[in-house]
């Protein structure tokens, strides 16, 4: 790999980083939000409110479906969907309680995936228009740092570190 074709991931790897910390932080307004939304809702009634299901729809004017929330075979799941109800944002947590995030492009493909695996090993995963991997890093039980390149024409890994 050339010194230029590694500084190219490397700013690849930055802007990543930055989305990602904007996600972040939306998240992070998003649960703030909510939480207001829930005190000031709970003093207006006099009468604490619960709502119980196994999903729950949020749909705009056009009646598309933008935010989904679902139970299902033990897997929670917080679906954001597009105006045109495309889902482009995935919080999943599965029943043996491990998380994980899908951002998807326009057309739905996932694009990003980002996850804790059962160990607690953190690890990111950047994939391609096919949804193959591209860019794959994950930080091992152990502490040691790991990333891989795949090549876009065979798939294979090209690169790997350590």
């Amino acid at each position: 790999m050339h010194q230029a074709d590694l500084e190219d991931v490397q700013a690849r790897l930055r802007r990543i980083e930055q989305r990602l910390r904007v996600v972040q932080l939306g998240w992070v307004f998003s649960v703030v939000a909510l939480g207001l939304l829930g005190i000031g809702a709970r003093q207006v009634s006099s009468e604490p409110a619960v709502v119980r299901g196994r999903a729950v729809e949020v749909v705009d004017e056009a009646g598309h479906t933008r935010i989904g929330l679902d139970v299902r075979y033990g897997i929670a799941l917080l679906r954001l969907a597009d105006p045109a109800g495309r889902s482009r944002v995935e919080l999943t947590v599965f029943p043996d309680g491990l998380p994980g995030l899908r951002l998807a492009d326009a057309e739905g493909r996932t694009r990003i995936r980002l996850g804790v695996g059962l160990a607690g090993e953190p690890e990111l995963w950047l994939l391609d228009r096919l949804e193959r991997p591209r860019i794959g890093l994950k930080v091992l039980s152990t502490g040691v740092p790991r990333i891989w390149l795949f090549d876009p024409g065979t798939g294979q890994v090209s690169f790997q570190a350590p």
